[in-house]
């Protein structure tokens, strides 16, 4: 595909997303998968982050997944949590992973490496978890399905590492080879 051609592409993104009814199909497919999200919460899940916001972008959304209750939020800061934010694009009809929390290494590793953090991702991939990458849906349902089955592959390593909630602090290596 030629720069032209990806430019009619975008150009056709951005006047669908000025049209009232494209804004409202992706509001209704925002909160089927919120509600789908909300209603059969994933396990390790305690809540949901963000909202359908209408901006430059509204095709473009974000919905993340959180594993810590709001009272257990490092300094109260929702940034802290352990949690995996995704980015759909409806109108693309594609989702990727847009951001994760992070969990303070075990005291060993902190030594070792003189680090004090590592993402969720660095945990998930060194226990074998396959990392999310970007890639198409069907509908809703296929897209919750996807959101769901990662989310918990990668919270059973999280957990895996950190011997249970509160998920704070990890127990042994990160690559569980160096026990």
């Amino acid at each position: 595909m030629n720069s032209f051609e990806k430019g009619i592409i975008e150009e056709c993104k951005y006047n669908a997303t000025n049209n009232e009814n494209a804004i409202n199909a992706f509001r209704a497919d925002y909160e089927a998968l919120a509600n789908m999200l909300q209603n059969n919460m994933p396990k390790y899940a305690d809540h949901l982050l963000g909202g359908f916001k209408i901006g430059l972008c509204p095709y473009m959304q974000f919905i993340g997944i959180e594993a810590l209750k709001r009272e257990d939020l490092p300094n109260n800061i929702a940034e802290n949590g352990i949690y995996i934010q995704f980015k759909i694009d409806m109108a693309d009809k594609t989702v990727e992973v847009h951001s994760w929390g992070h969990i303070y290494l075990s005291k060993e590793e902190q030594k070792a490496t003189y680090l004090a953090m590592t993402g969720i991702k660095n945990v998930a991939k060194a226990r074998g978890a396959k990392w999310f990458r970007k890639q198409k849906y069907k509908d809703i349902t296929d897209l919750y399905n996807k959101i769901v089955k990662f989310y918990e592959n990668v919270m059973q390593s999280v957990e895996d590492y950190t011997g249970g909630y509160p998920y704070k602090q990890g127990i042994g290596w990160v690559d569980p080879s160096k026990n």
